[in-house]
């Protein structure tokens, strides 16, 4: 019998590398495996392609690795050679049908959305769009599912005109077609918290009133959820969580027990906020079963809609990137560099903070520029209209202070 290492690979997509989801994840993996005595390998699918990959795990299979960040044209072609391989692994954020015999680590996506459509619906609305849904993405899928279960448990009126997808366009002409026809509608679920902001923020340009004229939802928990103006009602769960249970798994199999299609679903709560209508911070905790959840799967493609978008970069679009940098950079701040963004939302001037913190003002100057750069902004006047435009700016320094002294 093959040894079996105390080694895990993390066979992770570049893209979903630069994630924040990826960090949180990825600090539950080494804090579990640093207990556990494991050595973590993390290995770019861009660097080190499936072929190669493969190819340097010939005659070693006794080493466990955890697929993170597949997009939907690589999954198939991932998952066959692994198999083929006889290469042990979990797929990461993502479950399947139980005839295909996959093991993971996830949340339960179809549940988590129809949850969400269900408290809409119990608070009274009734015309409830599907904003941001992304066709080549299988967890967007799995969200439709559970949003159309709810309309359809409920007996509210639906059809394909209530799906806004961004599959084969960028997300901001998906959000400029549901602005057309939103007077339609008293409520969006958001497939994310990046597109539930930018749908927000482009409401309350146009004067319509959240929640009293559209409730908004989004799903991740983001920290730019409760940023914004109104505080995003949304689906919260633990990515950290995920990378414990997921080394946990490993753990099992290493220790000799046999795994076949074992699914590791990790509690999620719904947490309501003011963009639904209801009072702030009530939490309502799901509780699916921990370690085996059923699933019927989705719907596969059709052979026109991945012909059509085979060769898109979806997986980059700008304006979801924009939040995405914001929360990199609340990761990654330093104290000295949130004191002087705290001053420049407050209205200071660069001479200003200069003598408040005891620098020169070409220290202020170089700070506000590395600031700008992270959030692909020309100026500290830009920074500040950016942040101004999508936060509430006395929130976002007393959150980015929580945040930082977390760390």
């Amino acid at each position: 019998m093959m040894p079996r290492e105390k080694v895990i690979d993390l066979y992770v997509s570049k893209s979903h590398k630069d994630k924040p989801i990826f960090r949180k994840f990825l600090k539950g993996v080494l804090g579990k495996a640093a207990n556990s005595g494991y050595i973590v390998n993390i290995v770019d699918m861009t660097e080190v392609p499936l072929e190669a990959y493969i190819a340097s795990r010939k005659g070693n299979n006794g080493r466990c690795v955890l697929i993170v960040g597949m997009n939907l044209f690589q999954e198939a072609d991932i998952l066959a050679a692994f198999k083929e391989a006889n290469i042990p692994f979990f797929v990461i954020n993502r479950h399947y049908a139980d005839f295909l015999n996959i093991n993971s680590v996830s949340i339960n996506y179809s549940n988590a959305v129809k949850e969400i459509t269900e408290h809409l619906i119990k608070s009274g609305r009734r015309k409830i769009a599907f904003v941001g849904f992304n066709r080549f993405s299988s967890i967007d899928r799995q969200k439709l599912e559970g949003y159309t279960s709810a309309l359809k448990e409920y007996r509210l009126d639906f059809n394909s005109n209530y799906i806004f997808d961004y599959g084969v366009k960028k997300v901001s002409d998906s959000i400029e077609e549901f602005l057309s026809v939103v007077k339609q509608f008293d409520a969006a679920v958001c497939s994310n918290d990046s597109i539930a902001i930018m749908v927000s923020n482009a409401l309350r340009k146009k004067g319509v009133l959240i929640p009293d004229e559209l409730a908004i939802t989004g799903f991740d928990n983001m920290t730019i959820g409760r940023l914004a103006t109104p505080k995003l009602t949304t689906i919260g769960f633990s990515q950290e969580e995920i990378g414990m249970l997921a080394v946990k798994a490993v753990s099992l199999f290493q220790g000799g027990t046999k795994i076949s299609n074992l699914k590791i679903m990790v509690n999620y709560k719904l947490l309501i906020r003011e963009s639904s209508g209801s009072s702030p911070g009530t939490a309502i905790n799901k509780v699916p079963n921990p370690w085996l959840e059923n699933d019927d799967g989705c719907k596969p493609l059709a052979e026109q809609d991945y012909d059509q978008a085979k060769n898109m970069e979806y997986w980059f679009d700008e304006d979801i990137n924009r939040y995405y940098d914001f929360e990199r950079l609340l990761y990654s701040i330093t104290s000295l560099e949130l004191k002087i963004l705290g001053m420049l939302l407050s209205k200071a001037f660069y001479k200003e903070i200069a003598a408040e913190l005891y620098i020169t003002e070409r220290a202020v100057k170089y700070h506000v520029e590395k600031l700008s750069e992270r959030l692909h902004v020309e100026s500290g006047k830009a920074l500040v209209r950016l942040l101004n435009s999508n936060f509430d700016a006395s929130r976002l320094i007393r959150v980015s202070k929580r945040w930082f002294y977390r760390y």
